[in-house]
């Protein structure tokens, strides 16, 4: 079971490291030190109250912060659009998948 973790990050690892690196703002080396500063901030802040959370998500909304703060026209709209709809579809995607397995295993099992 811990090797899903594993493969998913090796399948989509890459794609996601390109849009948050290239493709959601332009910023500069201190943009981007700020960002991963909030980053680590927030997610060691969540760790220590065991709170669960996405370092992804996080981190991809530190950068929308800094495109937000930074000069008009920085923050690509088209590449936060994806995302925003990445995060919409994920949840139910993923409650939609484990409901088909959870039926499949019972029809399996009588």
């Amino acid at each position: 079971m811990n090797d899903a973790p594993k493969l998913g990050g090796l399948m989509a690892g890459l794609r996601v490291t390109r849009m948050l690196a290239e493709k959601v703002t332009v910023m500069n080396h201190h943009e981007g030190f700020t960002a991963n500063i909030v980053t680590s901030m927030l997610v060691s802040s969540g760790a220590i109250f065991g709170l669960p959370m996405s370092t992804t998500h996080v981190s991809a909304s530190a950068l929308i912060g800094v495109g937000v703060s930074g000069k008009k026209g920085n923050l690509h709209m088209g590449a936060v659009k994806v995302m925003l709809a990445a995060w919409v579809i994920t949840l139910p995607g993923a409650a939609a998948f484990g409901i088909i397995l959870f039926w499949l295993g019972r029809f399996m099992q009588a």
